[in-house]
């Protein structure tokens, strides 16, 4: 079997890089569903106010990277 070119590669890793962007974004979306779940509640939870430094946190790291890949692809794709 001959060795696959240069263009079904990179067609191959582009494929897999939307994959994950889409996935990136699924996640995002629960994250945020997840913080307006927690902004939203009224019982008192001894651990709500950690919660949600956590949930805004991790939601902050993603916007200011520049969204999810942003760092990756400012370093050419290399991990």
């Amino acid at each position: 079997m001959a060795p696959p070119s240069q263009l079904s590669i990179a067609t191959s890793s582009v494929a897999r890089l939307v994959k994950e962007e889409a996935s990136y974004h699924k996640e995002l979306i629960s994250q945020q569903a997840r913080l307006k779940k927690l902004e939203e509640a009224t019982e008192e939870d001894e651990n709500r106010e950690y919660s949600l430094k956590q949930e805004r946190t991790t939601r902050r790291c993603h916007t200011q990277a520049g969204g999810f890949g942003a760092k990756r692809w400012r370093r050419g794709g290399r991990e």
